[in-house]
Parts: C-alpha cells; sequence; structure tokens
C-alpha cells in the first residue's frame, strides 16, 4: 500500500477518517462503486460485507458506538481476532501498524477496509469528488438527516411499544392481585360470619338454659329441693364463662381482625389496579401515536430517497451510488424492528415514493445484487430495495 503523495493528502485523509464508521462506509462504496480494481456496484458480497464490518467497528467501539471513527488499540485487537482470527499482541501490533495509515495508532474503518482490499493507493478516498449540482448534494444531504430523524423515530415508537406492553403486564397482574384480595375479603367475611354465627349460637344455648332454670326456681309448684336445685343451677350459670364459649369469641375476635385486613387489601389492590389500567391506556396511546409519527417519518424518507435516486440516474463517476445503496441498506434492515402491520406501510409508502419519483420505472440494484427493469408489469408490486 503506497503512501500519500503529501502532507495535504494524509491531512485529509485524516479528516475523512475522523467522521463516523457509517460516513467512512459510504465514502469506501462511493469510491470504488465503478472503479476497476473493486467495482462494489457488481459485487454484492462485499458490499454486504462493508456493511457488517461497519456494524462489528460499531460495537467494538464501546465508548461512541455508531458515532465513533476509530478504534483504540484494545478494541481495534478485539475486531482483528473477529475479522482475521486470534492473534497475538505482538501479531496484532505488525497488522495494525500495516493498517494505521496516519499513524495514530488507532483503527478506523477507512484504514482496515483499504488494508483488507488491498487497495495500493489510499488517496484515492480523498480524490473522489460527488458529482451534481448543489440542489442535488443538498437533495442527498437532506435524504440522510432524514434517514437519522427516521430511524430516532423508529427507536422512540419501539421503546413506547416495549413500555406499552409492559404497563399492560401491570395491568393484568395488578388486576389479578386484585382480585385474589377481592377473594381473600370474601372468604374472611364468610369465615367472620360462620364465627359469629356459632358465637350467638352458644350465646342463646346459655341464655335459654338460665331462663328454664329461673323458671324452675321461681316454680312454687316444685319441691323444695328441685326449687334450691334450680337457684344453685342458676347461680353456676350466670358465674361460669365457659371454655366453648371463650373459644368462639376468640375465633369471631380473629375472624374480624382478618376480615377488616382482608378488606383492606382489597381496596389497595383495587386502587393500584385502577391505577395501572390508567398507566397502560397511557402507554398504549403513547405507542400508538409514536407509530404513527414512524409512519410518518418513514415516508418522508422514502420520497427523500427515490428522489435523490431520480436525480443521480444516469450518472457514473463521482455519483453517490455508494450513499443511496447504503441509505436503502439502512431502510431495508429498519423492517425487521417493525411489526407486521408498520412494514406494510413502510414498503407501501417506499412503492408509493417509488411511482412519485420515476424510479420505478428505472434499473435497480438490491442489496441482494440482483438487477431488474420495472417495466410496466412491475407496477403492481411492491420491493423492498
Amino acid at each position: 500500500m503506497s503512501h500519500f503523495s503529501d502532507e495535504e493528502e494524509q491531512s485529509l485523509f485524516k479528516e475523512l477518517a475522523s467522521k463516523p464508521y457509517g460516513d467512512q462506509a459510504k465514502l469506501f462504496l462511493n469510491t470504488f462503486w465503478s472503479h476497476k480494481l473493486l467495482s462494489l456496484g457488481e459485487d454484492a458480497n462485499n458490499r454486504e460485507k462493508i456493511w457488517e464490518l461497519a456494524g462489528h467497528f460499531c460495537k467494538c467501539d464501546k465508548k461512541l458506538g455508531e458515532k465513533g471513527s476509530s478504534l483504540d488499540e484494545f478494541e481495534a485487537h478485539q475486531f482483528l481476532e473477529k475479522a482475521v482470527g486470534a492473534m497475538t499482541v505482538a501479531d496484532m501490533r505488525v497488522e495494525l501498524a500495516k493498517i494505521d495509515l496516519d499513524s495514530d495508532r488507532r483503527m478506523s474503518l477507512l484504514e482496515f477496509l483499504m488494508f483488507h482490499y488491498e487497495i495500493p493507493d489510499a488517496a484515492q478516498l480523498v480524490r473522489w469528488v460527488a458529482s451534481g449540482s448543489e440542489s442535488q448534494r443538498e437533495v442527498l444531504k437532506a435524504v440522510q438527516a432524514q434517514t437519522t430523524k427516521a430511524y430516532g423515530a423508529l427507536k422512540s415508537c419501539l421503546d413506547f411499544a416495549t413500555a406499552s406492553k409492559e404497563e399492560a403486564k401491570k395491568a393484568t397482574d395488578a388486576a389479578k392481585t386484585s382480585a385474589e384480595a377481592a377473594e381473600l375479603s370474601e372468604k374472611a367475611a364468610i369465615d367472620l360470619g360462620l364465627a359469629t354465627a356459632e358465637m350467638e349460637r352458644q350465646e342463646k344455648a346459655k341464655r335459654d338454659a338460665l331462663a328454664i332454670e329461673e323458671l324452675k326456681a321461681n316454680d312454687a309448684t316444685l319441691s323444695t329441693v328441685k326449687r334450691n336445685k334450680a337457684i344453685a343451677q342458676v347461680a353456676i350459670l350466670k358465674a361460669e364463662d365457659s371454655q366453648p364459649l371463650r373459644t368462639a369469641r376468640i375465633t369471631s375476635g380473629a375472624a374480624e381482625r382478618k376480615a377488616k385486613k382482608a378488606a383492606k387489601i382489597a381496596r389497595t389492590a383495587e386502587a393500584a389496579a385502577k391505577e395501572a389500567a390508567k398507566a397502560a391506556e397511557k402507554a398504549a396511546h403513547l405507542a400508538e401515536m409514536s407509530a404513527e409519527e414512524a409512519d410518518n417519518e418513514v415516508a418522508m424518507l422514502t420520497d427523500k430517497l427515490e428522489e435523490a435516486k431520480a436525480l443521480t440516474l444516469g450518472k457514473t463517476d463521482g455519483a453517490p451510488s455508494g450513499t443511496l445503496w447504503w441509505l436503502e441498506r439502512e431502510f431495508e434492515d429498519s423492517l425487521q424492528y417493525m411489526g407486521p402491520k408498520q412494514k406494510q406501510k413502510a414498503l407501501a409508502a417506499k412503492d408509493k415514493s417509488k411511482r412519485k419519483s420515476g424510479s420505478f420505472n428505472t434499473n435497480v440494484t438490491t442489496t441482494k445484487g440482483q438487477s431488474f427493469n420495472a417495466t410496466s408489469e412491475d407496477k403492481n408490486k411492491t420491493y423492498a430495495s
């Protein structure tokens, strides 16, 4: 791999290598889209490989992730072990020395791609200039800004959907707890009723026995012996606090306390269930609103993307074909985070945008490298480019 022709080229390369990983990947794709050494426009496998390598860089960059631009020595070692295979620290430093074009002891994605694809002239990246008018470049810039916005909306949508599911589960659990508390309260009330009835039965039995003995004690027709016996029995009954009655009173008191506690728990559980239901309803509403917002942002993205594609038709050198492919690939990647309905809407929006911009009737290269012409027979089909 040759060195740069002068310090200015090396400085410009360092500036390009300081951009986020996605921007570095797009520059590499643009530069070598129709290049005789690589011709990425015709090589779907290597395009996908670059997409995956950029993703690995983002994962290895623990501090900045996708916003990062280069890996330190430790992170580079981890990446190279995955990309190249297990190696010692010494071996890694030898490899890194070959890759590190700007000698900053860090590894950018551009440096690795130049090394990986054995590109002899790194300055080609510096020399690449996008073609087209200022307005066309502004359109492409708007597409990339809209991509960021749509991705943010989709992430928020996913977060709100997750929160909605969690709140719905909380509401279900709270309703179950409330039902269990109500059942407990009902059982406690039944126990209290039985205990109270038993105590009243025993007290009534004692009152009835006392009344009978008092009648005998005051019955002049009875003999003195019988009256005295009844008088003694009255005294015993009045003084008696029998064990069965004490037990009934204890049971009744315990049942009363249990019933009050169960009723309190039931009231608390019911209130919690109502609050949980409100929270779940609110979360569901927010999820619905965020999904609608995400759908709108994705529809706007497809419009801008197809508009940008239409403006670059027929261009070769300097056309940002790599950037457009990358943006298409991001759109395709976003589909996996959508639910069936949202995915259907996104694909319908893309189909509509293609018809609106005229890019439906152009030669399209999908992420799998399959090229086809959208003829009149294709008009009623929906493609996830």
